[in-house]
């Protein structure tokens, strides 16, 4: 009884298959294949769930990661990000919170709720002072300041983002690895950008001697990626070519696009677009117009077409080229096809939206029932321990018994062999008392 008993209330765990089909159920392998095949990941994650390979907490931290790297789906990523986080596991691995902050502050900045990204960034900080991780400290700050533009609150992101760039800028020149130089590019890429956005475009074109000293730290390093360097260069010149004319430096910005166009990355079909904000900004609308058309072609055979990043930059860029051109009948088209396309997007947003509120609302009700289960599960498994508890008692019991019984049984029959001892003497004592008073008696007759 209590075997299967055991064995009913682990029915819901399996151990490795023979065939060794178990192993992709592993946080490495599942991470592992988020990038390229996010749905089988997912379906794996499902699975363990189920069959509890996994902790909650390891569970909705992988879910939050292939929601956000993989998918986009930053909705669904926060929700189990903020499981994971208010799990009590969560504090026990200092290095996976602030994995996990960093993506809730990022997911939080991406559904504009702008005031739980700050705070995830603030509680990050503390933890990565507390860690020594002056990395996840420069990404939290970047982040701070990331929303803080978007808050209109300029002075305050600045001053994050130099924090930021300042402790990337130690972390860089201490270690030898692209990582650091690649994360310093960004990041004061992402400051020179919000510069120009703001039309502080004499400290935006100032900030290209810093940019291109991390990308000659990213050029020295010895693990660099084949190609990024390029990639990085041509994105420096894109960025800093609209900026140069914007100042009026018409040489520089002209000296910037002669580079940019000699470029390997800006000269393949699919990297021309990134010359067309400097061509705009140079006001070689009709150059701009030809790659923009060109652009457009390469991607309407290519991808999806429906989405944010071919409203801006590319039909962006195409506005801009024809306001520039002073063409009213083709500013008006175009503005149509944005407003048209980014209707059509917003439907698709409250879809995906939907969609997503819904697998949140399967998941807690799947949350549900897998509590339920484990609750029956335990309350089988207590039935089966009280079982055990009592039947071992009870063999205990039996054994002692037993045990009493045959030491009675052995002195009851040392004790009946006792009195039959007892009484063969006493009939041998009685039979020698007869003979002796028989005696006696004959003596006495004698004398007489």
């Amino acid at each position: 009884m209590a075997a299967c008993l055991l064995t009913a209330c682990h029915a819901g765990h399996s151990g490795p298959d023979a065939d060794g089909r178990d192993s992709v159920y592993t946080a490495g392998y599942i991470e592992g294949i988020s990038f390229e095949k996010p749905e089988e990941a997912l379906a794996l994650l499902d699975t363990a769930e189920e069959r509890r390979l996994f902790t909650p907490f390891e569970t909705n931290m992988l879910r939050c990661l292939v929601n956000h790297n993989s998918l986009s789906r930053y909705r669904a990523a926060l929700f189990y990000g903020r499981k994971a986080y208010a799990d009590p596991e969560a504090r026990k691995h200092p290095d996976k919170l602030l994995s996990l902050f960093s993506y809730m502050a990022e997911d939080s900045h991406t559904n504009g709720d702008y005031a739980a990204s700050v705070r995830y960034c603030a509680e990050g900080l503390e933890l990565a002072r507390q860690q020594e991780s002056k990395t996840y400290e420069a990404d939290f700050h970047v982040t701070w300041a990331k929303t803080l533009m978007l808050m209109a609150q300029h002075g305050e992101a600045f001053r994050h983002f130099d924090i930021g760039i300042g402790l990337l800028d130690e972390e860089a020149r201490k270690n030898s690895g692209y990582h650091a130089w690649d994360e310093l590019f960004y990041s004061i890429g992402l400051k020179l950008s919000a510069l120009y956005e703001v039309d502080r475009n004499e400290e935006a074109y100032a900030l290209a001697p810093r940019m291109e000293e991390a990308l000659k730290g990213l050029e020295a390093s010895k693990d660099v990626p084949d190609g990024l360097v390029e990639l990085r260069r041509a994105e420096l010149l894109a960025v800093l070519c609209p900026v140069a004319y914007s100042t009026g430096r018409k040489a520089d910005g002209d000296r910037l696009y002669r580079q940019l166009e000699a470029n390997p990355v800006a000269s393949t079909p699919e990297g021309e677009y990134i010359r067309i904000p400097g061509l705009v900004a140079a006001g070689r609308f009709d150059e701009a117009l030809r790659y923009v058309y060109r652009e457009k072609k390469l991607l309407q055979a290519n991808t999806d077409t429906v989405n944010w990043d071919y409203i801006n930059p590319h039909l962006q860029s195409e506005l801009e080229a024809w306001q520039g051109k002073g063409d009213v009948g083709e500013v008006a088209r175009v503005q149509a096809a944005m407003l048209a396309l980014t209707d059509t997007l917003r439907r698709r947003e409250r879809i995906a939206d939907a969609l997503q509120w819904s697998e949140i609302y399967e998941s807690e009700e799947k949350d549900a029932q897998i509590k339920k289960e484990q609750q029956n599960a335990d309350r089988w498994m207590v039935v089966a321990i009280a079982v055990i508890v009592v039947m071992v008692v009870g063999g205990s019991l039996g054994y002692v018994i037993v045990r009493k019984n045959r030491d009675i049984s052995r002195r009851s029959l040392a004790l009946v062999a006792q009195v039959k001892r007892q009484l063969a003497d006493r009939r041998e004592l009685d039979s020698k008392t007869g003979e002796l008073l028989a005696l006696h008696e004959q003596l006495a007759r004698l004398e007489s």
